[in-house]
């Protein structure tokens, strides 16, 4: 009898393996279709759906298993479906993008279907509305033509407040200050949050403020060189020190960190190809 048993399951298991393989080669084929394989991409052709372009992007951490990512984008460059893997197995997500006039919804895989956040845009192409599925409904206000948001709230499903932002831009400079505070889900003010950007929009200083009135000050000092296309950040205080490299595009494409205390160090690359067929 236990031989018998032991048969049935032998021949579940090759029938299930046979099935995955068949399913699993017909999705391989169908994102032969649209995505040009390399080593870093094969094992993600299954999922890989219709595109106008198909971009590859890797992230190497230096300790084996790199990120994995490949995305799909539409006519309008924008981003309709993302697969990501660290290295061959471990599976980090999937997304889906639908857009619809002027809203878009983000869908991730295993979620039942139902959108992680859903946004509306105004005629100018600026986000006006988010709406998560936690819950959360966030705001955004323009002056005039402006691009930048220099107000947003956001409210929980019962319409209390839990956060307001105001930014202020230096037309002459092109830094912002922020002043953002942060309430509970029954309104009560939790903390409040000022803070500098410079006009590459990175943090030159950062104050966070308890109800209780506990202060945490960060200060950071930024250096760029144009021409390198390279930014180092000195935190002098936590004795870190971290270097950006971007491409042409300005995307970051190596990040080296530095901790003075203990010699601690890091260093990323993330290296994009285009992988249209």
């Amino acid at each position: 009898m236990n031989k018998d048993l032991l048969k049935r399951v032998g021949m579940l298991a090759a029938s299930a393996a046979v099935c995955y393989g068949g399913i699993f080669g017909a999705l391989t084929l169908n994102g032969l279709r649209y995505m040009r394989p390399t080593a870093d991409n094969w094992w993600l052709l299954p999922w890989v759906a219709p595109a106008e372009r198909i971009e590859q992007c890797v992230m190497d951490f230096g300790e084996g298993d790199p990120t994995y990512t490949v995305t799909g984008y539409d006519a309008q460059n924008r981003e309709i479906w993302s697969r990501t893997t660290f290295g061959k197995l471990a599976s980090v997500g999937s997304s889906r993008d639908v857009y619809i006039g002027n809203t878009s919804a983000r869908y991730f895989f295993g979620q039942g279907g139902k959108a992680d956040s859903v946004c509306q845009y105004d005629e100018q192409g600026r986000l006006i509305r988010m709406e998560t599925d936690y819950g959360g409904i966030s705001t955004y206000y323009y002056r005039g033509d402006a691009t930048e948001t220099y107000l947003e709230e956001t409210h929980n499903a019962q319409g209390a407040l839990t956060g307001r932002k105001i930014t202020e831009t230096d037309p002459q400079t092109g830094s912002t200050v922020t002043n953002m505070d942060i309430y509970e889900d029954n309104g009560t003010y939790l903390a409040s949050q000022y803070c500098i950007l410079d006009s590459h929009g990175n943090i030159v200083k950062q104050v966070h403020v308890s109800a209780g009135g506990q202060m945490r000050t960060c200060d950071y000092q930024w250096t760029y060189d144009d021409a390198a296309r390279t930014a180092t950040c000195v935190d002098e205080a936590e004795g870190t020190t971290e270097k950006y490299w971007y491409d042409e595009q300005g995307r970051w494409i190596k990040n080296a960190y530095s901790f003075s205390e203990d010699g601690f160090s890091r260093e990323i690359t993330t290296t994009y190809t285009d992988v249209t067929r």
